[in-house]
């Protein structure tokens, strides 16, 4: 899912929210963000919350800046679908005892 994405679900629900007259804080939105969004992102969360103050900040300043980094978060994703999706891949990081071994014996 790319952010772009994520982004018009979670402010679909902010809409929602608002028009139900429901206003949480602004940490609680930001957070809620943050915490939802796919595993690629996480070292992308970890610079915000060094980095923005999610008291004042908003969702959509957060959003601005992880779309900046669109294209690095889908390369990495890229990388762990082909490492899923390469057999032979798995069967050199398996710690399975019926994994291939790389000194085999005749007898």
């Amino acid at each position: 899912e790319s952010i772009e994405s994520y982004y018009h679900c979670f402010l679909k629900l902010m809409n929602d929210l608002k028009r139900n007259k429901h206003f949480p804080e602004k940490i609680a939105n930001n957070l809620k963000f943050l915490n939802n969004l796919q595993p690629e992102w996480s070292r992308h969360v970890t610079i915000v919350h060094q980095t923005k103050d999610l008291h004042t900040d908003d969702y959509t300043q957060l959003y601005d800046f992880l779309k900046y980094n669109q294209k690095e978060v889908d390369e990495l994703k890229a990388e762990r679908l082909a490492k899923i999706q390469d057999p032979l891949a798995l069967m050199a990081n398996s710690n399975s005892p019926y994994a291939f071994s790389g000194t085999h014996q005749d007898q």
